[in-house]
C-alpha cells in the first residue's frame, strides 16, 4: 500500500480506463470533457491537456455563437415553442416540421452539452490548475532534452555519455545519454518508484525513504549518501512526478525538484510549483542535518525521460542540476567528480532491474510489486500489456507475479518472518519507546487512514543516526540529536557489558597451570643445555625435584607496561581460601624481588644513526606526529613560495635593503644562491617525506622482531630511495634549466652556420630543389589518394592508417614546436627580447615537482594509516573473541582446582587494566623455572595484552 501520512486524503488505484484511447476530440463535448479527468487518472496529464485546450476553444466558440445570435424576443420564443408543441402533437403529419424539430432539438441537445461541459469544468478548475502546472514542468522537461545547444562531452563508460552545462546563474548541470538493451521495462519502473529501495543499488546511498506517495507518480522521497570512513555525508529531500506519453511518442517523462533544500543567498529554481505545494506543510520533512561532517544537497531540476523502443530496451536521457553544498572542497573537484561519476548511476539502475526476474521470491523489488498488487498489477501491467498489444510486441513475463507452489510457500515464510521484524516500509524510526513520549509527540506514517498504530518500539542497532527499516513508516518530530546521543549511550552500554565479559574471560584463562609431563620434560632438557653453556655441572636437576610441580601456579606480573623483566614473588604461606575476582582486585600485590635479564644480544649492537633516528620517531605520540607532519609542510610550503615570505619582510625593510643591494651580487652568485635554495627545499622535501613514511610503518604495528626487522630495512633501504628521490627532483630542475640553455646555443650556431653557407650554394639549386619537392608532393599525392582507398575497405589496415596519420601530426606538431624555438633563441642570443634567468625555471620546475610529490605521498600514508588503524583495532577484536571461545570443556573441568588455588595466592584483576596496574609475580625460586614461564603462558598472556593495547 502506499504511503499516506496524517491530513492528506487517501487516493484509489484504478484500472486503467483510457489505455486504448488516442485522445482525439469527439462530436460530445460533455464526454470529452469527462474524458480529461480520465486520462489525468491514468496519468496521461499531457494528452488530458490537449484534449482540454480543444473542449475550452470549442466552448468559447459557442459562446461568441451565442452572444452573436443575441436572444430571441418573447413572441419568437412563444412562437417556436407553440410551434414545437404543434409538432409535437402533429404525429408526422408535416415533414418538413419534423426535420425542423430534429435540427432543433439537436440544438438544444448541443447547448445542453456545451453548458454542462462548462459547468463541469468549473466545477473542477483546481483540478485543471493543476493539471496545467504539471504539464508546464513536463513540457520544460521535454524541451531541456531535446537540446542540445552548448553541452560538452564530459566522460563515456557503461554506454553512458556524461554531457556537462554551465548555466546562467553558475550553477553545473549534467545530461546522461545512455541506452538500457536486455533489461525489463517493468522491472526498470519498480526499481525508479521504490525510493525506499534505492540504497540497495544507488552509489554511496547509504539510507533512503518515502515520505508519502501523493499520488500514483507523484512521491515525496529522501536519502543519505555519504562515505562514513570520512564522516562526509548529504541527505536530500525531493520530490517527483511522472507523466505516462507512452502511446503519443513512446515516452516517459519524469521531473523532479528538491524540498527546503535552498541555501541563504541561492537563487530560485525557474518553476517553484512542486517545492512550494501547500500539501507539502501537511508532511513530515527531516531537518537538515547539522552535525559536523552533514548538510543537504540543493536539487534545482531533475528531468529525464525513458523513450520506449521495446519491453527489454529503452533509451535514457536525464538532466539534473544538482549542488552538494560541500563549501570546504574545491568546486573542480567537485565538479570533476560528478562529471566522471554520473553515469554509474544508470549502470546501477540496469544491474538493479536484472537482479528482479532473476530471484522473484527474496528480492526486495519483486516483493514490493506483490506487496503493492493494486498498482503494480492492476494498473501498471494493465497499461504495459495494451501499448504491447498496440505495437505488436511480446511482453515478458513479470515473474514476481508467476511464482510456483513452492516458491509462493517460502515467500509466505518470508513474508511472516518480515511481519515479525516489521519491516515492510523504509522511513525514519529512531529508537525511543511510544511510551515514553506524550501522545502529542507521536506521529506516524500510514499505509492509509484506516491502518492501526504501531505501539511497539523497534530495536535497530544501525548507523547512530536513525532506523530505516522497511515496515515501520513512522515518522518522530523530536530531537535527532537526542535521539542520537540515547543511541551512542546505549551502544556503549553494550560495548562495555561486553569488553567487562571478555575480560573476564580473558583474566580467567590466564591464570597459569601446572605443567604437563612434555614441558617438564622440556625443562630438564633446557636446564642441561644451560649447564652446558655455563659450565655450571651442578646447576642441573632433575624434573622430579621440581617446586613447581607441587607449588600453586606461577604469577606473571610487569611493573611497566611493555617491561620483560620477569619477577620472583616471596614464598610466604598462603591460607588455601576460595577468593573471587572482587576480592582478588581488593587485595594488594605482595612483595616482589626483581630481577633483571641478561641484554639481548641484538640488543646490545651498535646501531647507526639512520636506525637511532628511526627508532626516536616511532616514539613519537600521535600528538607529535601530527605537529612535526604539520610544521614540515608549512615548512615546505613557505619555502616553495617565498612570494609570501618576502611580502612579509617588505614591511619590515629587509625586503627593501635587499633589492639596494642586489647590484653587489653578480650572476655566478645568484646561481649559487638559487642552488643552494633549492637543496634546503630538497631537504625539507626528504624530511617531510622520510617522517611521513616511518609513521606509515610505524602504524602497521608487527611484533618486536619483525618490527626490528622492518626498522632496519627502512633504515638501509628505503629512506635512501627517499633521499634519492628528492635528490633526483633537484637535479632534474637544475638539468633541464642547463640543457635548455644549451640547446638554444646550439640552435643559435646552426642558424649562423647555415647563413654562413648560404652565399656559397648555386642558385640553381633552389629552383631544382622546388621542382623536385614539387614532382615529389604530387607522386605522395596519388599514392595517398590510392593509399586511403586501400587502408579504409579494411578495419584493421584503416586503423593501422589512423596511427600513422596520428604520427605524422604528432611529427609535424614537434617540428613546428622545434621552428618556433629556434627562431625564439636566435632572438634570446641576438639579444632581442630578455629570457627569463634559468634560476627561475629550475625553481618553478623542481616547486610543482616537491608540491605533487609530498602532497600525494603524504596524503596517501595519512589515509593508510588511518585504515591500518581501523582493520589492527578490528583484526583484534576478532582474534581476542576467537581465542577466548576456542576453549574446550574438558580442559576447563580439569583446570578448576589449579585456577582456584591460582585465585586465591594471586593478586590477579578483575580486567586487563587490572593487569597492567598490579605486577603478575611467580612463584618459583630458580631462573630456570623463570626461563620455562617466560616460553609458555607469558608469550599468550603478551599476545592478548597487545593486541588489547593496539
Amino acid at each position: 500500500m502506499p504511503v499516506i501520512p496524517h491530513g492528506i486524503a487517501p487516493f484509489t488505484i484504478k484500472a486503467p480506463l483510457t489505455s486504448t484511447d488516442p485522445g482525439q476530440p469527439t462530436d460530445n463535448i460533455f464526454d470529452d470533457a469527462r474524458r480529461i479527468f480520465a486520462f489525468i487518472e491514468d496519468e496521461r496529464h499531457l494528452t488530458a491537456l490537449e484534449l482540454h485546450k480543444s473542449v475550452m476553444s470549442r466552448i468559447m466558440a459557442w459562446d461568441k455563437a451565442h452572444k452573436r445570435k443575441g436572444r430571441l424576443g418573447s413572441s419568437s420564443s412563444s412562437n417556436n415553442n407553440k410551434q414545437h408543441r404543434s409538432l409535437f402533437l402533429g404525429g408526422g403529419r408535416h415533414n418538413r416540421k419534423n426535420v425542423t424539430t430534429e435540427a432543433a432539438l439537436a440544438a438544444a441537445a448541443a447547448d445542453q452539452a456545451h453548458s454542462d461541459a462548462k459547468a463541469f469544468l468549473k466545477e473542477r478548475h483546481p483540478q485543471i490548475v493543476k493539471l496545467e502546472h504539471r504539464c508546464r514542468i513536463f513540457k520544460r522537461a521535454l524541451h531541456n532534452l531535446k537540446d542540445a545547444s552548448d553541452w560538452t562531452l564530459a566522460s563515456s563508460m557503461f554506454g553512458v555519455k556524461t554531457f556537462y552545462r554551465r548555466e546562467e546563474d553558475g550553477s553545473l548541470s549534467l545530461k546522461l545519454e545512455g541506452e538500457l538493451k536486455d533489461c525489463p521495462l517493468f522491472e526498470q519502473v519498480c526499481v525508479l518508484k521504490e525510493i525506499d529501495l534505492h540504497y540497495k543499488w544507488a552509489p554511496f546511498c547509504t539510507s533512503s525513504m518515502t515520505i508519502a506517495d501523493l499520488d500514483k507518480l507523484d512521491t515525496v522521497g529522501w536519502f543519505l549518501i555519504g562515505l562514513a570512513n570520512f564522516g562526509l555525508s548529504r541527505d536530500g529531500c525531493f520530490r517527483v512526478i511522472g507523466c505516462d506519453n507512452i502511446l503519443e511518442d513512446d515516452s516517459i517523462i519524469v521531473a523532479g525538484q528538491g524540498i527546503r533544500d535552498l541555501t541563504p543567498g541561492s537563487p530560485a529554481p525557474p518553476d517553484t510549483y512542486l517545492c512550494e505545494d501547500p500539501i507539502l506543510d501537511k508532511l513530515d520533512i527531516p531537518p537538515i542535518p547539522t552535525r559536523r561532517g552533514g548538510g543537504r544537497m540543493t536539487i534545482r531540476t531533475f528531468e529525464a525521460v525513458i523513450q520506449v523502443t521495446s519491453p527489454t530496451s529503452a533509451r535514457t536521457r536525464l538532466v539534473a542540476n544538482i549542488d552538494p553544498n560541500m563549501t570546504f572542497l574545491p568546486q573542480p573537484l567537485l565538479e570533476f567528480v560528478m562529471k566522471n561519476l554520473a553515469g554509474v548511476l544508470l549502470a546501477k539502475l540496469q544491474n538493479a532491474a536484472k537482479k528482479v526476474p532473476r530471484n522473484p521470491v527474496s528480492n526486495e523489488h519483486a516483493r514490493r510489486m506483490r506487496d503493492e498488487e493494486d498498482f503494480y498489477r492492476h494498473w501498471l501491467m494493465k497499461k504495459f500489456q495494451v501499448v504491447c498489444e498496440v505495437k505488436g510486441w511480446e511482453m515478458p513475463p513479470v515473474t514476481a507475479f508467476e511464482l510456483t507452489d513452492e516458491q509462493l510457500r517460502k515467500d509466505h515464510q518470508l513474508a511472516e518472518k518480515r511481519a515479525q521484524k516489521d519491516q515492510h516500509r523504509r522511513a525514519v524510526s529512531f529508537d525511543l519507546p511510544e511510551d515514553s513520549r506524550s501522545p502529542s509527540e507521536r506521529g506516524d506514517f500510514k499505509r492509509s487512514m484506516s491502518a492501526p498504530e504501531h505501539s511497539e518500539s523497534n530495536t535497530y542497532d544501525g548507523d547512530g543516526v536513525s532506523e530505516l527499516s522497511s515496515k515501520s513508516s513512522r515518522s518522530t518530530p523530536f530531537s535527532i540529536a537526542q535521539a542520537v546521543k540515547r543511541r551512542e549511550e546505549r551502544k556503549r552500554q553494550k560495548k562495555d557489558e561486553q569488553i567487562a565479559r571478555e575480560r573476564l574471560k580473558a583474566a580467567q584463562r590466564l591464570q597459569p597451570k601446572e605443567f604437563s609431563p612434555d614441558k617438564q620434560k622440556r625443562l630438564g632438557e633446557l636446564r642441561s643445555v644451560k649447564a652446558a653453556r655455563t659450565g655450571q655441572d651442578g646447576a642441573t636437576s632433575t624434573t622430579a625435584s621440581d617446586p613447581r610441580t607441587k607449588s600453586e601456579p606461577p604469577q606473571l606480573s610487569r611493573d611497566v607496561p611493555g617491561s620483560r623483566a620477569l619477577k620472583h614473588s616471596e614464598s610466604a604461606p598462603v591460607p588455601n581460601t576460595p577468593r573471587t575476582l572482587s576480592t582478588i582486585a581488593s587485595t594488594p600485590p605482595p612483595k616482589k624481588v626483581t630481577t633483571t635479564p641478561p641484554p639481548h644480544p641484538a640488543l646490545s649492537r651498535n646501531k647507526s644513526v639512520s636506525e637511532a633516528v628511526t627508532d626516536r620517531l616511532y616514539r613519537h605520540t600521535p600528538v607529535t606526529r601530527a605537529v612535526v607532519l604539520l610544521l614540515l609542510t608549512i615548512l615546505l610550503f613557505i619555502l616553495l613560495h617565498p612570494k609570501l615570505l618576502f611580502s612579509v619582510m617588505a614591511r619590515t625593510g629587509v625586503f627593501a635593503y635587499w633589492q639596494d643591494n642586489t647590484s653587489l651580487l653578480s650572476k655566478g652568485v645568484h646561481g649559487v644562491v638559487a642552488v643552494v635554495y633549492l637543496l634546503i627545499c630538497a631537504l625539507a622535501h626528504f624530511a617531510l617525506c622520510d617522517i611521513a613514511l616511518v609513521y606509515a610503518f610505524d602504524s602497521m604495528e608487527l611484533g618486536s622482531k619483525a618490527g626490528r626487522r622492518l626498522r632496519k630495512f627502512y633504515s638501509t633501504q628505503v629512506r635512501l630511495g627517499v633521499a634519492l628521490g628528492s635528490l633526483g627532483i633537484f637535479i632534474i630542475a637544475i638539468c633541464k634549466s642547463i640543457f635548455k640553455i644549451m640547446l638554444r646555443y646550439l640552435s643559435w650556431a646552426v642558424l649562423r652556420a647555415t647563413g654562413y653557407l648560404a652565399p656559397f650554394v648555386p642558385g640553381f639549386v633552389g629552383e631544382t630543389f622546388a621542382t623536385a619537392w614539387g614532382l615529389f608532393n604530387s607522386v605522395l599525392g596519388v599514392l595517398s589518394g590510392a593509399l586511403n582507398f586501400v587502408l579504409q575497405s579494411n578495419p584493421v589496415t584503416g586503423t593501422i592508417g589512423n596511427l600513422t596519420g596520428r604520427v605524422v601530426s604528432s611529427v609535424a606538431s614537434l617540428w613546428t614546436a622545434a621552428e618556433s624555438f629556434m627562431v625564439e633563441s636566435a632572438a634570446v642570443v641576438s639579444g632581442e627580447i630578455g629570457a627569463t634567468p634559468w634560476h627561475e625555471e629550475s625553481f618553478v620546475l623542481a616547486k610543482y615537482l616537491f608540491s605533487y610529490s609530498s602532497v600525494f605521498l603524504v596524503t596517501s600514508l595519512i589515509l593508510f594509516n588511518l585504515s591500518a588503524k581501523q582493520a589492527a583495532t578490528k583484526a583484534a577484536r576478532n582474534s581476542i573473541k576467537a581465542s577466548l571461545l576456542d576453549s574446550d570443556d574438558s580442559t576447563h573441568a580439569s583446570d578448576v582446582d589449579s585456577k582456584s588455588q591460582a585465585r586465591s595466592r594471586g593478586p590477579l584483576g578483575s580486567d586487563l587494566s587490572d593487569i597492567q596496574e598490579h605486577p603478575i609475580t611467580i612463584t618459583a625460586s630458580t631462573e630456570e623455572q623463570q626461563e620455562v614461564v617466560s616460553m609458555t603462558s607469558t608469550q599468550k598472556r603478551k599476545g592478548l595484552l597487545r593486541r588489547r593495547n593496539t
